[in-house]
C-alpha cells in the first residue's frame, strides 16, 4: 500500500507499509492513535508523546482535510503516517487524488499566523518543562550527595 510518511523533518516521503506493525514502526511507537478526515477517506496515524516537537507540517495537513480551526487543532507530534483505509477499517493505498489533495493543500494565512502562535507557545511550555524537570534532577542529585553518610574508621 502506498501512503504518506510526514516525518519530523518536515517532509514527505512515499512509503509502503504492509500492515499496521509497519505503520506502528514507521511512527516510531506501539501504541497508535487515529484521525480521520471530515469524508471518511484519510486517516492519520501517530502516536502522542508530549516530549516530540510538534510536526507543523502534518498538523497543517490535518487542519486542512478536517473541519478543526486553527485553534482547534490537534498537534500532531514525531512521524505521522497519512494513509486511506478500506470499508473494515484497515489501512490502503492512497489514491493519486488524495495524493494529490495532500500535496496541494495549505492553510491560509490567517491560519498559519494562528498555528505558528500555537508552535511557539508549545515550544516555549516544552522548554519550560524540560528546564524545570532538569532542575528537579540536578537538586535531586545534590541533596542525595550532600545527605550521604560514610562509615567510620576504626
Amino acid at each position: 500500500m502506498i501512503t504518506l510518511l510526514a516525518s519530523h523533518n518536515e517532509e514527505l516521503y512515499k512509503v509502503e507499509p504492509r500492515c499496521v506493525a509497519d505503520i506502528a514502526d514507521l511512527v516510531r511507537a506501539h501504541q497508535l492513535q487515529v484521525l480521520t478526515s471530515t469524508d471518511g477517506t484519510l486517516d492519520f496515524w501517530f502516536t502522542h508523546h508530549p516530549w516530540l516537537r510538534v510536526n507543523r507540517h502534518a498538523t497543517g495537513l490535518l487542519l486542512a482535510i478536517t473541519r478543526f480551526t486553527a485553534h482547534e487543532v490537534p498537534l500532531l507530534r514525531g512521524d505521522i503516517v497519512i494513509a486511506a483505509h478500506d470499508s473494515a477499517g484497515q489501512p490502503t493505498s492512497l489514491t493519486d487524488t488524495q495524493l494529490s489533495r495532500l500535496v496541494n493543500s495549505e492553510p491560509s494565512r490567517r491560519e498559519e499566523r494562528i498555528l505558528h502562535r500555537r508552535f511557539d507557545r508549545d515550544l516555549r511550555a516544552q522548554r519550560r518543562t524540560r528546564a524545570t524537570a532538569e532542575a528537579a534532577a540536578r537538586n535531586s542529585l545534590l541533596a542525595r550527595g550532600f545527605g550521604r553518610t560514610h562509615p567510620r574508621r576504626s
